[in-house]
């Protein structure tokens, strides 16, 4: 349903409204000027800059009751807008950078002033285009925030940083960039996001080492992101985008296979490249069908909504073939599984699936993403098992008012103690384990795909306005 609001919003939005200096003058604007710079202190013309308004709890119930009684559901949320920060296209102004690198925002009062009579702030974006080498080009965004009685802002000169960041290393990756302008901090982003790789390293010291199976066979792009300040106001600053090369290689569990245990006890084997758990899919869900059970729920306001339950997934055995000495467990969790759905999971070793020993075990607690277990040395292992081991907890259920109401028992656990649904990767490396490199290895690192922190009143919004469209759109009348 989100989808289908988003392309609506899409095909009925007009797109970023200009805000140029141009514009006829008006009481109560306010002009925001600036100049951008490239890399080597060249003026760059010809480039697209976005203003965005930082909307307040005012503006976005007004823009709720705006747009479900006068624009009906179709045009709710314009969500997915061009602007880079912001989820509402009404809020997106846009103009170019003329000769000399000159751009300049004539702002409306309505502009600059939020639903409660407050002054709100403004993010002024702009970035350039990838050149050879570079999959995405640098981006400079700085906030403004113009007081009672302003007419005029400079901002001066957004400079962009394009960081030449590069990977290097067959073992031990080195993370390295040039220093990026401010003195905030830095955090470094990995991302191949058609295979579901997010890695993310928060407050990363330049430079930073990782161990080079976490990225096995991927091409993810490498990008820095860095704080600091543009004329005394905040801004960052977003690397060029570089790809990187895993150089690992993949693991021995690759593609190997697996047998999975469905909480009514039956036991179903599926092919090598049938097994989310080692398909190098990072954040790929199971394909295996599971018994569902279905029912209708009151609401209490007149409305019902359909919940569903299915098995869950209470163990799972990749069989890597032969004894293999292991050297690296990686696992990793699935982005889409909320804190409240991740589960206590134990990893186990058999060479004849008779008799276990505990390899290591996670806790299921966010905010980590990813889990790297060194085993013993001299460990060898035919089969890797994953089982559940939590306490019972209710089992979590979902909203889907498109499916049939049916009653599966074998849906329906007791005493549901997880769901191995929340694990997207298992990676099994062959081996001696390795003794760590000198230099400080970033562990524990992978996790949920992290917002720019400018963005996170527009992606908030987004969620709000998205949640209140979709439940306005599925409910149906109770009978």
């Amino acid at each position: 349903m989100l989808a289908a609001v988003a392309l609506s919003a899409c095909e009925v939005s007009s797109g970023p409204r200009d805000r140029s200096i141009d514009a006829t003058p008006q009481t109560g604007d306010v002009v925001v000027r600036g100049t951008l710079v490239a890399p080597d202190a060249r003026e760059v013309s010809g480039r697209k800059v976005s203003a965005v308004r930082i909307k307040t709890g005012g503006d976005l119930l007004t823009d709720l009751f705006t747009t479900v009684f006068t624009g009906g559901l179709a045009s709710l949320g314009c969500l997915g807008g061009d602007g880079p920060l912001e989820f509402c296209r009404v809020g997106d102004y846009s103009t170019q950078t003329t000769t000399g690198g000159a751009f300049a925002f004539r702002l409306r009062a309505g502009d600059v002033t939020s639903s409660g009579g407050r002054r709100r702030a403004l993010d002024i974006s702009t970035g350039l285009s990838p050149v050879a080498g570079e999959i995405t080009g640098p981006i400079v965004s700085v906030r403004v925030q113009p007081k009672e009685g302003d007419t005029a802002l400079s901002l001066g000169k957004l400079a962009v940083w394009d960081g030449a960041v590069q990977a290097t290393g067959a073992e031990a990756t080195t993370l390295s960039w040039t220093e990026p302008p401010g003195t905030g901090a830095v955090n470094v982003r990995l991302e191949e996001s058609n295979r579901g790789l997010h890695v993310s390293l928060a407050n990363a010291s330049r430079p930073a080492v990782l161990d080079a199976r976490v990225l096995e066979d991927t091409h993810p792009t490498m990008t820095v992101g860095a704080n600091g300040r543009i004329s005394g106001r905040k801004a960052v600053w977003l690397s060029a985008g570089r790809q990187v090369t895993g150089a690992a290689g993949a693991p021995a569990s690759r593609d190997v296979g697996c047998s999975v245990t469905l909480s009514a006890g039956a036991t179903t084997a599926v092919p090598g490249a049938g097994c989310w758990l080692d398909d190098g899919q990072f954040a790929a869900a199971p394909r295996l069908p599971r018994p569902t059970s279905c029912h209708a729920v009151g609401t209490g306001d007149g409305f019902t909504e359909t919940r569903c339950v299915r098995a869950p997934i209470t163990a799972a055995t990749l069989d890597l073939g032969v004894p293999t000495p292991l050297s690296l467990l990686v696992l990793r969790a699935s982005p889409e599984a909320g804190s409240s759905a991740r589960s206590s999971v134990v990893l186990e070793g058999s060479t004849d699936q008779r008799s276990w020993h505990r390899l290591g075990e996670w806790d299921g607690r966010p905010p980590t993403n990813q889990l790297e277990i060194t085993p013993p040395d001299g460990v060898t292992v035919r089969y890797v098992r994953l089982r559940v081991d939590g306490e019972p907890r209710p089992q979590p259920s979902y909203v889907d008012n498109d499916a049939a109401v049916r009653a599966d028992p074998q849906a329906v656990v007791s005493e549901f103690r997880g769901d191995l649904a929340s694990v997207a990767e298992l990676s099994v490396w062959k081996g001696t384990p390795r003794a760590r490199p000198t230099s400080p290895v970033i562990r524990h690192t992978m996790q949920l795909h992290r917002v720019p922190l400018m963005a996170i009143a527009g992606v908030l919004a987004a969620l709000l306005l998205g949640g209140v469209g979709y439940a306005l759109g599925r409910r149906r009348p109770a009978g």
